[in-house]
């Protein structure tokens, strides 16, 4: 396994040799001779920019709602955040969404009473009804939550308090979004989640922290009442657009063959890979033979290449690739998004060794792929295994 010399997300570290000793002291009670002459005054260093004033956050009023523009949104989750749930999220796919405004506390939108919990989806529809607006729709919820900024995790950005004690304000000035209680939404269930069930975001204090993300989709009964469950009113008609209803995605099968010249565009735009990804060159299933002594020790599991296109959940679509970048063999797990870009999973790199680093999959097993440089043998590879707890892949030797 030594000759593995680039793993998973290719981190660097800064290195130095400052142990706390100050270098131009001599030993305690020993004379180092007569000082040296002063020397002219170091310029002084210049003055760092002040910090930037923390944004002022004003106490909300009674019934005070926040605008929120019309345009392209990116709804869902980054792939590999924690606690992604890749079944129910979308990857961050683009929606054109119209202008609305949203209460900025939930129902009744006024900092002086507790919030109205309790109550029925349907009910909580009729309430916002009543006041001329409607039941916010998920998308709504989600984007007032993020303020528009793809991929972010909490209201209040990476870190999360539930007991929310400022309000947990959103960048688009929102307050309590994901917490302490959940909310209603106007929608039903979708993707992974049952269509006889209502949408709810959001999760009371006492909830897992990852279920208090902006991307976090549940559902329950309409007919639900908890004290852990409220809602907030939207506007600024009493019907959602149906164009707010939420992203879903085509479904793929398992392991299917994967497109060699996507491959190669994605790997271009991986700074662990960029500066070679032109000559980059790719093992097809013959050649991947080569790292396999005994077709019989493959056990039923079937070689893959030159791409492997891989869905270990609904929603969620990997390539995994392995080839030559000049002299050196490596193997690299891509993740592709809907707007081009690409989310490196992981990969390695076998540093003067042709190769080829062998990849197999077997239909039976969706959570995980093989890979080996020389199969058979303890310490030549490993897997890419998919953790549906955390919603991310990783590799792991073996």
């Amino acid at each position: 396994m030594g000759r593995f010399c680039v793993i998973l997300l290719f981190l660097s570290f800064a290195c130095g040799d400052d142990d706390g000793v100050d270098v131009d002291a001599g030993p305690p009670g020993v004379d180092t001779g007569p000082a040296p002459a002063p020397s002219a005054p170091a310029p002084a260093a210049p003055t760092p920019p002040p910090a930037p004033e923390p944004p002022v956050r004003r106490a909300p009023v009674a019934g005070e709602q926040v605008d929120v523009a019309a345009g392209a949104y990116r709804i869902g989750t980054a792939p590999g955040t924690l606690g992604r749930v890749p079944r129910d999220e979308a990857d961050l796919v683009e929606l054109e969404v119209p202008a609305f405004t949203i209460d900025r506390l939930p129902y009744p939108n006024d900092p002086a009473a507790s919030p109205r919990t309790g109550v029925t989806q349907h009910e909580a529809s009729a309430l916002c009804e009543a006041r001329g607006q409607h039941l916010c729709s998920e998308v709504e919820w989600e984007l007032a939550c993020t303020g528009g900024e793809p991929g972010r995790v909490f209201a209040t950005g990476e870190t999360f308090d539930p007991t929310c004690p400022e309000g947990c304000e959103s960048p688009s000035g929102t307050q309590r979004m994901g917490g302490p209680i959940g909310e209603w939404t106007s929608n039903r269930g979708s993707r992974g989640l049952s269509s006889d069930s209502a949408v709810f975001r959001g999760a009371a204090a006492g909830g897992e922290l990852t279920r208090h993300r902006c991307g976090a989709r549940r559902s329950t009964s309409p007919l639900t009442r908890s004290p852990n469950l409220g809602f907030r009113c939207c506007g600024p008609t009493t019907d959602a657009p149906a164009a707010l209803a939420y992203p879903t995605e085509r479904g793929a099968p398992r392991f299917r063959p994967g497109d060699p010249d996507e491959a190669r565009g994605l790997l271009a735009r991986v700074p662990a890979f960029a500066e070679r990804a032109a000559g980059a060159h790719l093992y097809d299933a013959e050649a991947m033979m080569r790292a396999v002594s005994d077709p019989a020790i493959l056990r039923g599991w079937e070689i893959a290449g030159p791409v492997l296109e891989w869905s270990p959940t609904e929603g969620e679509r990997m390539l995994v690739l392995s080839g030559r970048l000049d002299g050196d063999a490596f193997l690299a797990v891509l993740h592709p998004m809907p707007d081009g870009s690409v989310h490196h999973v992981g990969g390695l790199v076998l540093e003067g060794e042709p190769g080829p680093i062998a990849v197999a999959f077997t239909p039976p097993s969706t959570d995980e792929i093989l890979f080996s440089a020389k199969w058979g043998e303890a310490g030549e590879g490993g897997a890419i295994v998919w953790s549906a707890e955390e919603g991310r892949a990783s590799l792991v030797w073996r």
